[in-house]
């Protein structure tokens, strides 16, 4: 048979690199980079919100010390004794309150039998 005259219909492969195989090859290699790439980028997300959520608990710890301090020296200057000698030194002036300040839900009561005063009692109810 002539070799020329063969089997013309089916293509001679010319080409020793097979396409597909390739494409296949380069679409897996393109998945897996884009996968490490995410494992990344995830892993560095995952730092940076550790980082600022160790910064928000130092600045709450600064805080609530401060907060602490602050308490503190308000117990220290409402305390009676510190009360006591500030009006003393007269920076800080009491007003005696007037029994027709005090506003009432109902009428003042006396004493009962049993010696229990009752609250915003006066001595002298108003007129």
């Amino acid at each position: 048979m002539n070799p020329a005259l063969a089997n013309t219909n089916e293509p001679a492969e010319s080409n020793p690199i097979q396409i597909r195989k390739v494409l296949h090859l380069g679409l897996f290699v393109f998945a897996v980079a884009g996968i490490a790439l995410s494992y990344v980028a995830v892993k560095m997300g995952q730092h940076r919100v550790g980082k600022e959520i160790r910064i928000t608990e130092n600045q709450i710890r600064e805080v609530r010390a401060d907060n602490d301090v602050l308490r503190a020296q308000i117990s220290r200057l409402t305390s009676p004794l510190a009360l006591r000698k500030r009006v003393e030194e007269g920076s800080l002036q009491l007003v005696a309150i007037r029994a027709e300040s005090i506003s009432r839900l109902a009428p003042p009561e006396q004493a009962a039998q049993d010696g229990v005063l009752r609250t915003a009692f006066a001595d002298t109810p108003a007129p």
